[in-house]
């Protein structure tokens, strides 16, 4: 557990100083520079929905609980 936080954090710094670098490029004017070194360094990755699966009885608790939801909101009107 601890050496899965101290990738995290590793991880994390590195991309501070990353935005720290390209932020005193843009500031210096070099917007260009600045671009490449986030391209290089923090690289944009598209995230992907993974889903989920749920069981026949989640479901029919989900449904319950609408059904539920739905009798109290409508004897409210």
């Amino acid at each position: 557990m601890l050496k899965i936080l101290v990738d995290w954090d590793d991880s994390f710094m590195h991309k501070i100083d990353t935005l720290e670098k390209a932020a005193r490029k843009i500031f210096e004017g070099r917007i260009d520079f600045a671009k490449e070194l986030i391209q290089a360094e923090y690289p944009f990755k598209i995230l992907t929905s993974v889903g989920r699966n749920y069981t026949d009885k989640q479901k029919m608790v989900q449904l319950r609980k609408m059904d539920l939801l739905t009798v109290i909101v409508a004897k409210n009107y």
